[in-house]
């Protein structure tokens, strides 16, 4: 009698054992392989840092941190990302559209050119005093030291020898820069001003130059191009930029017996072809 009993009690566990494990294993159960995580919610004071900081930031409008490494605003990672200091001017053109003149402009600030013209990248002929408008850079002159091999820190050298006004920086030239007088074998230019930005994306940044140059954006470096260069060498790096006015500084060298080579150019998204930097986008300090 008691055996029969012990029988039946195996009998019965197995018995359910294998309904359970049925009704776990039926794709039908809407609790088959149901697992309860313990996972903290980010509104939850358990969500640790979260529940002070980021988990909040939609609510408290702390901006997104602005780290040059960082995945935000659409970036890719990795890719160096900058926020502007100022907001775009009105039809900057920064996605790079038409040569127009914006008209949130200053007054605009005489540079004591004397009527100087720049001769076009066409040579020969001249295009109309750029100074009677905002668009373009500003270039600083100074003669470097026989034998420099890398850009000099601009801001130990004094005053320039010369200041010019440019158009877009697309220049190749046998001997000196053009509308440079400044005598020497070795030559550096710091080009100034901003770059309007109107269109947050991903830009690719581009120097092609003989020999060494840099771009900085609102003093970050973007683009290093650096070394006594004899012949043109091109470097180029992808930034992802908000909308915005960026202050701009070029700082390029040049040997006078080797020529002149320097272009700054650009193209949007991954674009397989770049194209100069137009004027459109260039802003003289001051303008």
């Amino acid at each position: 009698m008691i055996r029969t009993h012990h029988v039946l009690l195996v009998s019965l566990g197995l018995v359910t054992g294998c309904a359970t494990s049925s009704a776990n294993s039926n794709p039908n159960n809407p609790d088959a392989g149901n697992v309860q995580y313990d996972v903290a919610n980010p509104g939850d004071a358990g969500a640790g840092a979260a529940g002070d900081g980021a988990g909040d930031s939609a609510t408290s409008g702390r901006k997104p941190r602005s780290g040059t490494s960082t995945r935000g605003l659409g970036s890719r990672e990795g890719v160096q990302r900058l926020q502007a200091k100022a907001p775009p001017r009105g039809d900057g053109g920064g996605g790079g559209g038409g040569n127009t003149v914006s008209p949130n402009r200053k007054p605009g600030v005489k540079l004591g050119t004397g009527g100087l013209k720049i001769p076009s990248k066409g040579g020969g002929t001249t295009q109309p005093d750029p100074t009677a408008d905002p668009n373009g850079l500003l270039a600083n002159v100074f003669a470097l030291p026989a034998g420099t091999e890398s850009l000099p820190d601009f801001a130990t050298l004094g005053a320039p020898a010369a200041t010019v006004p440019i158009r877009e920086l697309n220049y190749e030239a046998r001997g000196a820069f053009p509308g440079v007088s400044v005598s020497g074998e070795t030559i550096g230019m710091q080009f100034v001003g901003s770059l309007n930005i109107v269109e947050e994306g991903e830009y690719t940044l581009c120097l092609n130059s003989m020999a060494g140059s840099r771009v900085l954006l609102d003093e970050t470096l973007v683009v290093d191009n650096d070394g006594n260069h004899t012949a043109p060498t091109e470097k180029c790096e992808p930034v992802y930029m908000a909308a915005g006015e960026y202050g701009i500084e070029i700082d390029y060298f040049y040997q006078s017996s080797l020529g002149v080579k320097v272009l700054f150019s650009w193209n949007r998204d991954g674009g397989a072809a770049s194209t100069p930097v137009p004027t459109s986008v260039l802003f003289k300090p001051g303008t």
